[in-house]
């Protein structure tokens, strides 16, 4: 006979009269069950909903006895691996999860229906954690189960899979292939409801990650650009409760303060000076996030920028001028050191930090108005005549 939702409640009420009737005296229940999933497939998530109602939840099975508790079992797999065939009928199967595992929860013998539930949700969660559409699912079935435990289990198994052989700084990277952490933030960032169980597995997958100072650096100044961790916490508004997104913000914020009060390094004000167009355009905007700060990040680094030019182009001007016009000086060395001194301070410390020497402030008082004679014949040849002098100061 085959069974169709039109006659589940029919088959169920003569397999019900099975201990009161000679009929039925041979009739194998789990058999004809198991026959019946694997003959009458259907398309329908109705109709595996339904089946389910009936021949499992509407039985009562005693965990502690061996056989009932194995059958039981074996018609969960078969069920689950007949729902599954189909991702579209897993996630509407799905949907209806909830009022599935309160029926099994409101068996009359509480610790049967407890541990009824316990073995279905663990398979349940294993499935959905073994299929290649998982992230489909999370898409479509999964962000409508609202029960607790199933939620827990899934999360924990979930988690333990897209993590595994993952280091922790290759989750920060989205452009390196194996990070899946990256799948779940493509889901999060194009939901416009908020999928909060994608939401949560992603806080609870970055509980490992650390950002740090160099993460900041590099993704925001170094080699900014759209697929890292950092980026995409701050750009989606779904993320600004994430624990991890007021760490990014505080960092962001301590560095920008300590800028402001003790300058920049000449390497990153360099970095950014080659960012292309599209690297400053994502630097701007990974900054912008950072809130009451006078002015705008890359005003912050035009003006250091332009404090750094200027102490190079005093370096500069000044080793020119005493070469040229200082070369038997007696301390023409000691100058030329200290702008050596100065020059290598520019590219290890902190510019703001960077102070002119008096000596070299003294001869850089004059550059303006000797450089433009530098390359003049008649001071050459003034120094061809003179060559064998030394000149004192007077």
């Amino acid at each position: 006979m085959a069974l169709t939702i039109d006659n589940f409640k029919s088959v169920r009420t003569i397999m019900d009269f099975k201990s009161r009737s000679q009929l039925l005296h041979d009739f194998n229940r789990q058999r004809f069950l198991l026959e019946s999933l694997k003959k009458n497939i259907s398309e329908s998530s109705h109709y595996y909903c339904e089946w389910f109602s009936c021949f499992i939840m509407n039985d009562t099975y005693s965990m502690n006895v061996d056989q009932q508790r194995q059958d039981y079992e074996q018609l969960v797999k078969e069920w689950t691996s007949c729902v599954e065939r189909d991702i579209h009928i897993f996630g509407a199967v799905l949907k209806e999860l909830d009022k599935l595992i309160e029926s099994l929860q409101s068996m009359t013998n509480n610790d049967d229906g407890n541990k009824c539930c316990e073995i279905f949700i663990n398979h349940l969660v294993d499935i959905c954690c073994k299929t290649d559409s998982i992230f489909q699912l999370l898409q479509s079935g999964l962000v409508h189960v609202k029960n607790k435990s199933f939620i827990d289990a899934f999360k924990t198994k979930f988690i333990g899979k897209i993590l595994k052989d993952m280091k922790a700084d290759d989750l920060k990277r989205f452009d390196f292939y194996q990070n899946q952490l990256r799948q779940l933030f493509e889901i999060g960032n194009n939901d416009k409801e908020n999928n909060q169980l994608v939401i949560d597995l992603i806080e609870r997958a970055l509980t490992n990650v650390s950002i740090s100072e160099n993460d900041i650096l590099e993704y925001t100044i170094l080699k900014p650009d759209r697929s890292t961790l950092i980026y995409h916490i701050l750009s989606h508004n779904c993320y600004k409760k994430l624990s991890i997104f007021e760490i990014v913000i505080k960092q962001m914020d301590t560095l920008w303060t300590q800028w402001d009060q003790q300058g920049i390094y000449e390497r990153h004000i360099l970095a950014w000076k080659k960012q292309t167009d599209e690297q400053r355009s994502v630097a701007n905007q990974l900054w912008s996030a950072v809130k009451n700060k006078v002015g705008t990040f890359e005003e912050m680094l035009m003006k250091a920028d332009t404090d750094l030019e200027n102490k190079k182009s005093i370096c500069e001007k000044t080793e020119v001028c005493i070469k040229v016009y200082c070369e038997k000086a007696y301390d023409n060395q000691k100058i030329i050191g200290e702008i050596h001194i100065t020059k290598d301070e520019l590219r290890k410390n902190k510019v703001q930090s960077v102070q002119i020497s008096q000596s070299i402030q003294q001869i850089h008082n004059y550059v303006d108005l000797l450089v433009p004679y530098a390359k003049c014949q008649i001071w050459k040849d003034f120094l061809q005549k003179n060559q064998d002098k030394t000149i004192l100061p007077s």
